[in-house]
């Protein structure tokens, strides 16, 4: 009487699921790869100070910072005047 093998692995086959087979079909990373750069803005505050702002100043996030863009130039709310700050 002959056995006979019903089963991938009886007969020497190796089965790799479908999902397998799908993710090594997908292109990998480069190795050595520099991560993405993220832009962050600062605020720095200089020792310059008006008392009111100019007219048309628009109000900014910068960071969680609120500072007003009038023109080219930002302003930072400091007590009872505005700090004229540099945003890098």
């Amino acid at each position: 009487m002959r056995k006979i093998c019903l089963t991938a692995m009886c007969a020497g086959i190796a089965l790799i699921p479908l999902m397998q087979t799908e993710a090594l079909a997908r292109p990998v990373g480069r190795v050595g790869r520099p991560a993405a750069r993220v832009a962050r803005r600062t605020v720095v505050m200089t020792s310059i100070y008006v008392a009111s702002l100019p007219k048309g100043c628009v109000t900014e996030n910068i960071e969680g910072t609120e500072v007003y863009k009038c023109g080219n130039t930002y302003y930072q709310h400091h007590g009872s005047q505005y700090a004229v700050v540099n945003v890098n």
